[in-house]
């Protein structure tokens, strides 16, 4: 069993999901998370493909935006589909990232997912706010590689 498997308890899981589905009723982005144990690669570079992996190019708004974590190789990326890009002004991404990352440095993911979520609903609501009609396109649950 890989360790990012083992990461979170069930319940622990559900706060997260829980944080990604009130980001999706705040703005009509659509959020995944990803933890697997290693990154081989640069940490952007891998990220880039587990967002094409999760099928995360086919929203409609190109609003899509990935939470990517490697446990064992202590990297982490916040990427954004094209029309999240176009809005947000790049050093976004590094601040972040960088909150989600001291959470983790003291152990706690849960708090780093979160906090990194709320960055993005603060942020992604000013330019994706919600829409009435608003389907949800993307699974909520957090994916393990």
């Amino acid at each position: 069993m890989s360790k990012a498997s083992k990461l979170l308890t069930k319940e622990q899981k559900q706060v997260i999901v829980s944080a990604i589905q009130r980001v999706e009723k705040s703005t009509s982005a659509e959020l995944r998370v990803h933890f697997e144990d290693k990154c081989n690669s640069d940490v952007l570079d891998r990220a880039v493909q587990v967002f094409a992996k999760l099928g995360m190019k086919k929203t409609a708004a190109r609003n899509g935006v990935l939470i990517y974590v490697s446990v064992v190789s202590r990297k982490s990326a916040i990427i954004g589909d094209e029309s999240v890009n176009a809005c947000v002004h790049k050093e976004f991404w590094s601040e972040c990232d960088s909150s989600m990352r001291s959470s983790f440095a003291e152990g706690d993911y849960v708090e780093g997912v979160c906090n990194a979520l709320s960055m993005l609903e603060n942020e992604l609501k000013e330019h994706f706010p919600y829409q009435s009609d608003d389907v949800n396109e993307l699974s909520d649950e957090i994916s393990i590689g």
